[in-house]
């Protein structure tokens, strides 16, 4: 199916970190980018990722963030892979981005503390017998990896769902409420990951429980 709020999730994620967690280095690679270095194929999101990663790691970066919003697919060995717009579903290995190459470049980033990793993709989180290495459920931690942190919009046999009311998808749209200060339990100025999973989750699950889903 085609989606039709995933540059709406970039751009909203992008302005709450801006003026909320007051990012000051943010890339973005959308399909409407007037340059076209900045458009979401596998080569520019891999040569995006792999430029400013290793600028975060040698400038002592505290926190990265990495997100994707769009198709994932997993093969028949369970291994999940980001579709961009130049993917070939019969031929996924060469054209899909793969969930272990995101990983692997994350975790090079040994100088950087907190590394985060989003996604709002179909089969993005753990499923049985995932090839990622992912641990502990909707947020986890990956096996060997220094402070990489995933939070998933669904499991890995579940599907992300958009909302036409708000333009959006309904993962990220929570995801972003919660990053406005929403999601601060404890009052602290300061969302730390618990936090955020159970506001993401809880709200995700009553959006889409009014959506008839369970």
């Amino acid at each position: 199916a085609k989606l039709k709020y995933c540059r709406n999730d970039v751009h909203l994620l992008e302005k709450t970190l801006r003026e909320h967690c007051k990012f000051d280095t943010i890339v973005t690679l959308t399909e409407d980018a007037t340059d076209k270095r900045f458009r979401p194929t596998k080569g520019n999101i891999i040569s995006a990722l792999d430029l400013w990663l290793k600028v975060a790691n040698s400038n002592g970066y505290r926190q990265v963030l990495v997100y994707f919003s769009g198709h994932g697919f997993r093969d028949d060995k369970d291994r999940l892979y980001f579709a961009p717009p130049d993917c070939h579903m019969k031929r996924l290995e060469l054209t899909g981005l793969p969930m272990s190459f995101v990983k692997q470049t994350l975790d090079g980033c040994v100088n950087v503390p907190v590394k985060l990793l989003i996604l709002d993709t179909c089969h993005s989180g753990e499923s049985k017998g995932a090839a990622e290495g992912l641990t502990g459920g909707d947020i986890a931690v990956f096996k060997n990896a220094r402070g990489l942190y995933t939070m998933a919009s669904c499991d890995g046999v579940e599907y992300s769902m958009e909302w036409p009311q708000k333009k959006q998808g309904v993962f990220t749209y929570w995801l972003c409420e919660g990053l406005k200060g929403n999601a601060d339990v404890d009052r602290d100025s300061r969302v730390d990951t618990a936090e955020l999973y159970n506001f993401v989750y809880g709200n995700v699950l009553k959006t889409t429980a009014e959506f008839g889903h369970s």
